[in-house]
């Protein structure tokens, strides 16, 4: 085998010694270059064909990379958002992502935000969560700044969160029939990620507001950690 490589080497130097002494390397390469040019005048079509099916083929497996990058994103969040909902108790949990993928005439874009997964306890009914998709964060302004700084946002019935959002709430409102919440941001590292919503059917005065703070801080750090590292891992890993 290895009298074989060195034998073909020896072939391969000699044909280089011969090219540099009849041609010269530069001239050699000028030649293949006016042949290269030739066979692609030639077949410029059938080149650029090729090229265009190539990239295709390219775009969509990165495309189907990050659909599976995707898929592992919820397998790894759903358990933990179950985790959540029962630890809190709460009737059910919705995560939201935000998104833009819409701009106005002067190409500032839209922030919407889209229901990515919902969980219920246990004999809570379902209801039609479809005009929960696509949601222009605009009417839910007071909440999405009031998350930035708070982290978590608590609406426990009493009225108190209807006064001091009430365009947020009266959308809330008309569009869900819990009666008491609490929204978990997820603030990402460079740009926001979305957030989450334990919700409550019935009224609990007795519900420890303080308790569940903190239970939502935990698991805000600890999503937003696992959200963050899978974004950031490269696509080729899935």
């Amino acid at each position: 085998m290895l009298d074989t490589i060195t034998e073909k080497l020896k072939q391969l130097v000699a044909v280089l010694a011969y090219i540099d002494k009849k041609l010269g390397y530069k001239k050699f390469i000028y030649y293949i270059a006016i042949l290269t040019c030739v066979y692609i005048g030639f077949n410029y079509k059938s080149i650029v064909r090729d090229a265009i099916e190539f990239i295709q083929e390219v775009q969509e497996e990165i495309h189907q990379k990050k659909l599976e990058k995707r898929d592992y994103l919820l397998s790894e969040l759903s358990p933990i958002l179950r985790e959540l909902r029962a630890e809190t108790n709460a009737d059910r949990i919705l995560y939201f992502e935000y998104h833009n993928s819409k701009k106005n005439l002067i190409g500032i874009p839209f922030k919407y935000v889209d229901l990515v997964q919902v969980h219920r306890k246990y004999g809570v009914p379902k209801f039609e969560y479809t005009h929960l998709k696509n949601i222009n964060s605009g009417v839910l302004t007071g909440i999405y700044e009031a998350m930035k700084k708070k982290d978590v946002l608590i609406n426990n019935g009493d009225g108190e969160f209807a006064t001091r959002y009430p365009e947020d709430f009266e959308y809330i409102a008309e569009n869900d029939e819990a009666v008491q919440h609490c929204f978990i941001n997820l603030p990402g590292i460079h740009l926001p990620i979305g957030f989450i919503v334990l919700e409550w059917n019935q009224i609990d005065k007795e519900r420890d507001w303080d308790e569940i703070t903190r239970i939502g801080k935990r698991y805000m750090s600890r999503i937003n950690a696992l959200i963050t590292a899978i974004a950031e891992a490269d696509i080729d890993d899935f």
